[in-house]
């Protein structure tokens, strides 16, 4: 709805409506609407409220349209309960992939992010809330400089905000200042989505009065009655302008009003015959196979807890029977290892199973993790998600897995910036630049890699050539030729690299700017046609305060993963800006020393943000801790409504996320 008309009904509002908009519990009552008892504002927001699929599995499909499958699914669910919302997407980036918190992000890729983010916008849909923008990691104070976190870190909110029907506000610090307390973050945020949108806070966190004034039209998540109760008697009082408190609620009304035009309408096709795409398949993800993989055997034995597996029954055993068990292929399903990774025990099965047959190890989870049995097994394949034992079986069969790797899989977690104590005591920036992810470890750090971004293996092999470029605008196409060399039909998964050169702007290095899938049959050849826009993967200029494409000569390389590389060749940009404000070679060397150590100095640091360098990380206790009952009371609910096999990442969530103890009185 227009939002002069919004205001037009705020000036109508009694003074305890008004009150009773600017936060609270979870769901807002006393608004007639069919179909609609009350809107609910914090199904899905809450601590360990945890739903399925994970977004790490929808990560792993590398496809719009199963995003898009998933999000009309979640929306079904979402009109069938009631809810205001179709659930929360994360529209931040996995900085830990081996954490399980990384199963709750799409890819540590900000491309890949945009373009997910994108297919959760459907137009019949009641939206979505989009959360952590700033990415993995609630309860840390990140130190970002200003190209890092609209390049990289809010790129996705960039290209995919206008479809957010909400967002909520980030935990933790931004460059010092609390997110949720932050007018900077919050006119960062609304750039990016429309006006109608609604904003939330982190549940149950802490404010004063003096906030209001701040936060406009953020909804706080959780205030309770005494919060709202001095708000009344502030605005009875003249403390608290009346204006302030009316433009407060003008967002919160919309997303209501909303929701109430929405439910007064028949629900659309679409969602009504949404169904879950086979995840199994579509996002498990190959990392090796020696040749083993797809098997004729009949003599195949597996080995797990069967309690895990939904149609595990009497086929599976436990890992202690491997030496009297173990058969030519000994498939063993990995599904307990997000808190403390794979267990000794399962590791020593595996090399005693691979001492008389062949081992396919099976990854079942919604993060990565060390694999110290990699020596051992004939293939590894990662399944984000728990599935049943047949899907598994069918893979082994001959249908081959479709997913690839929306991270990057190091050989230890301490490879990962964040987990790197030697690092920590430098303070974090570093990892929060423009070289994230995989534009670290392929630039400066490829011995830590085990397998690189955009893994993933077929059944069969593919050979592309003659590359030929050209540009309209700031598009580039590219055509080139695909062969299929193996025995099998295949899928392949074309991702298109970019750099560039540049004297003024640093990080522009193999950066992911393209995905594209092809079928193409056993021993057959295709021309492919692919476009790279370069306005999806803009540089921020920072003394403008905006987005643009760098003009000059682009160096375009097509392969398989980050790593798979088959061909390259140049093209000339001729529109977009020709400089852009920020570190130049002279003042920061380190940033343009690709293939060498990533290690810049204390001047450029200081270059960089603009603040004096930071030599140990600061430690800053987060203002917004839950409170312990708080936590305690939704981890039940949790547990009682979540899936056995979710169980470990609510108790993770428990065990990790700092907590307050509010004394009795």
């Amino acid at each position: 709805m227009d939002i002069k008309r919004i205001r037009g009904f705020v000036g109508m509002m009694s003074l305890p409506d008004k009150i009773a908009l600017t936060g609270g519990e979870n769901k807002i009552d006393g608004i007639d609407r069919p179909k609609l008892e009350s809107v609910f504002f914090g199904h899905g927001l809450l601590p360990y409220d945890v739903s399925e699929p994970n977004q790490l599995a929808v990560g792993c499909a590398f496809s719009q349209d199963v995003a898009e499958r998933v999000a009309l699914y979640k929306l079904s669910e979402a009109v069938e309960n009631g809810y205001a919302f179709g659930g929360t997407v994360s529209s931040g980036l996995i900085r830990d992939p081996m954490c399980v918190t990384a199963g709750e992000f799409f890819s540590e890729d900000p491309y890949v992010t945009g373009v997910l983010l994108k297919s959760y916008a459907i137009s019949c849909g009641i939206g979505f809330v989009f959360t952590n923008a700033l990415g993995q990691g609630t309860f840390v104070n990140r130190t970002v400089d200003s190209r890092a976190l609209y390049e990289i870190y809010l790129n996705p909110l960039y290209r995919a905000g206008k479809y957010a029907a909400a967002v909520q506000l980030d935990g933790g610090r931004l460059n010092g200042e609390a997110v949720c307390e932050s007018r900077t973050v919050y006119d960062i945020y609304s750039r990016y989505v429309f006006n109608t949108a609604a904003f939330f806070t982190q549940y149950d966190a802490e404010y004063t009065l003096d906030s209001d004034e701040t936060l406009l039209g953020v909804y706080r998540l959780g205030a309770t009655k005494d919060y709202r109760l001095k708000l009344k008697k502030a605005v009875e009082s003249g403390e608290v302008q009346k204006r302030v408190l009316g433009e407060s609620i003008e967002r919160t009304l919309s997303a209501m009003v909303d929701a109430h035009e929405l439910y007064k309408a028949p629900v659309s096709v679409k969602i009504q015959a949404a169904e879950l795409p086979d995840l199994a398949i579509e996002s498990s993800v190959l990392l090796k196979n020696d040749g083993v993989l797809p098997t004729h055997t009949e003599d195949i034995v597996l080995f797990g807890n069967r309690d895990i597996f939904a149609d595990a029954k009497k086929l599976v055993y436990p890992v202690t029977e491997v030496a009297k068990r173990a058969g030519s292929l000994n498939v063993f399903l990995i599904a307990e290892y997000e808190n403390d990774g794979i267990d000794g025990q399962t590791v020593s099965a595996i090399k005693t199973a691979s001492q008389s047959g062949k081992v396919v190890a099976v990854v079942c989870g919604g993060c990565a993790t060390e694999l110290k049995f990699t020596d051992y097994a004939n293939a590894i394949l990662f399944v984000p998600l728990i599935p049943n034992v047949s899907d598994v079986m069918d893979i082994i069969y001959g249908i081959a897995p479709r997913g690839r790797l929306p991270f990057t899989w190091c050989k230890s977690r301490y490879d990962y910036p964040c987990n790197n104590k030697k690092f920590a005591m430098r303070g974090d920036f570093r990892y929060e630049s423009t070289y994230n992810g995989y534009l670290l470890f392929n630039n400066f750090n490829r011995d830590a890699v085990m397998y690189p971004f955009g893994h993933g293996l077929d059944y069969t092999s593919y050979q592309l050539d003659k590359l030929t470029l050209t540009s309209n605008g700031t598009v580039i196409h590219c055509e080139f030729k695909i062969q299929n060399c193996g025995k099998w039909d295949g899928e392949a998964v074309l991702q298109a690299y970019v750099s560039t050169e540049s004297k003024t702007v640093y990080g522009i290095s193999k950066r992911l700017a393209g995905v594209k899938r092809v079928l193409v049959e056993s021993g057959q050849s295709d021309t492919v046609a692919m476009d790279i826009d370069l306005a999806e993967i803009p540089v921020y200029d920072e003394a403008r305060g905006e987005y643009t494409v760098l003009s000059g000569k682009y160096e375009v390389e097509i392969g398989l993963s980050s790593a798979d590389i088959f061909i390259k060749n140049d093209v000339r940009i001729s529109v977009g800006a020709k400089t852009v404000a920020g570190l130049t070679q002279a003042v920061a060397p380190s940033y343009y020393a690709v293939g060498k150590k990533f290690n810049p100095t204390a001047p450029e640091i200081e270059k960089l943000l603009k603040v004096p360098f930071i030599k140990k990380a600061d430690d800053c206790p987060e203002l917004d801790l839950p409170d312990t009952s708080i936590i305690k009371k939704y981890t039940k609910t949790a547990i009682k409504r979540a899936p056995r096999r979710l169980h470990a990442l609510i108790e993770y969530k428990v065990n990790t996320t700092p907590k307050r103890n509010v004394p009795k009185n």
